[in-house]
């Protein structure tokens, strides 16, 4: 790093985090607040020269380094490039009509690359942005009404916090101001839908599938929601869709396949990783690895993963590395963490444990051994016991015939 600013809230893990940033100097620690190490905000911008900064910038340049998560689970650096969100802000002018007269809200944690985007977008269209610290609630419903915000785009398990507030409390605020609504980075479920239809009914629903890398992929307008309920929607404007078989060849219309995508709002592989950068890409088309299939008028409709991470709230969540932790369980030999549908929170871990032969463990026994071992938004929420786990002659865990009873009659579906 060659500076850092930071607010004065996180100050001690600044401190703690010092040692390891050697390049950065008193001189370049900027603190927004009163407390903590650094110069304080303002002074620093005081010092600066009043002359305009010329800097030799173009579109192929890395804008930031957008950690993400491989099959591994463990963080990759997208490199993202000016003209990837150029790109973006491009797309959000031509599909949804924003202008340097919205005011768009931000809602989402800054590292989110939903908040990158958003945020980048009103830099480019010399618009406003209203950043919230943290998502509560009600809270957002006072900043629409108190700033006038015209769009936002936040997550599933959010807009379920906002609609389930007591209609006492949601009646209290003047959202009218609001022209459209984004959702993505989970899937959205079709009560959930319906009812942020209802609620903000003067304003358009958007919702989109993309990933960090690849951009926005896929693009629901509204006018889609009424006959294409559970689909993904359209390829988003800019982007090639192709959905490919093992051999990478294009599969028939309605068979599934996995999505890659080419575009301008692609990124430019990962920070230091050749490999996974190679294995990410065929013929300049990026995969998330998600499955699809398309219909016979170009909509699409996501079936499975084609890794077996979980999607809780925006969060990634990676089973091997809970089952790491379980099988570190004394009484527990052999262990399968899966995805099971939640009304909060979209879909959460749920262990499901072989214990020892003569050893028993109780449920409580293994949520606590999690909790020791593991993030709190990584913990499974509840544990199932079995004597053996199903597997395929190669020795894989079929997750899917795991998954199956857990997720009957839902209509969402991709854990």
């Amino acid at each position: 790093s060659k500076a850092l600013i930071y607010g004065s809230q996180f100050a001690d893990r600044v401190e703690q985090a010092l040692p390891q940033f050697d390049a950065v100097t008193q001189e370049r620690l900027i603190r927004v607040g009163d407390q903590g190490p650094g110069l304080e905000y303002e002074s620093w911008l005081a010092r600066g020269s009043s002359d305009e900064a010329v800097a030799p910038v173009n579109e192929t340049d890395v804008l930031y380094l957008g950690y993400t998560s491989g099959t591994t689970g463990f963080p990759k650096g997208a490199r993202v490039m000016n003209g990837s969100r150029m790109a973006h802000a491009l797309m959000f002018c031509h599909e949804f009509r924003t202008t340097g007269r919205d005011r768009i809200l931000i809602n989402m944690p800054l590292f989110h690359s939903n908040a990158l985007v958003f945020s980048n977008l009103t830099i480019y269209l010399g618009g406003s942005a209203v950043i919230m610290p943290r998502f509560e609630a009600e809270r957002t419903l006072a900043t629409i009404e108190s700033y006038r915000t015209t769009t936002t785009s936040m997550v599933p398990t959010q807009y379920e916090r906002i609609l389930n507030l007591p209609e006492t409390v949601k009646g209290k605020y003047d959202i009218s101001s609001m022209k459209s609504f984004v959702c993505s980075s989970s899937p959205l479920h079709s009560q959930t839908r319906l009812a942020i239809l209802d609620f903000f009914s003067r304003a358009d629903l958007y919702e989109f599938y993309g990933s960090s890398e690849g951009g926005v992929v896929t693009l629901m307008l509204p006018e889609d929601h009424a006959k294409r309920p559970r689909s993904i929607g359209r390829a988003a404007f800019l982007q090639r869709v192709r959905l490919l078989d093992d051999d990478k060849k294009d599969v028939p219309l309605g068979e599934v396949g996995e999505i890659y995508s080419r575009g301008v709002m692609q990124f430019d592989g990962y920070y230091k990783m050749p490999e996974a950068t190679h294995d990410s890409f065929h013929e300049g088309f990026f995969t998330a690895g998600d499955m699809a299939y398309m219909d016979d008028e170009g909509y699409y409709y996501l079936t499975d993963r084609k890794k077996d991470m979980i999607i809780s709230g925006a969060e990634n969540i990676y089973p091997v590395e809970i089952e790491q932790a379980l099988t570190l369980h004394p009484k527990v030999i052999d262990a399968a963490v899966i995805g099971v549908p939640d009304p909060d929170w979209g879909e959460v871990p749920k262990a499901i444990v072989v214990c020892r032969e003569g050893m028993q463990a109780t449920e409580a026994e293994i949520l606590e051994h999690c909790q020791a071992n593991l993030a709190k938004f990584k913990c499974p929420k509840s544990v199932d016991f079995m004597d053996s786990l199903p597997r395929n002659p190669t020795g894989k865990i079929l997750k899917r015939q795991l998954r199956e009873k857990y997720w009957e009659g839902h209509d969402v579906r991709i854990a």
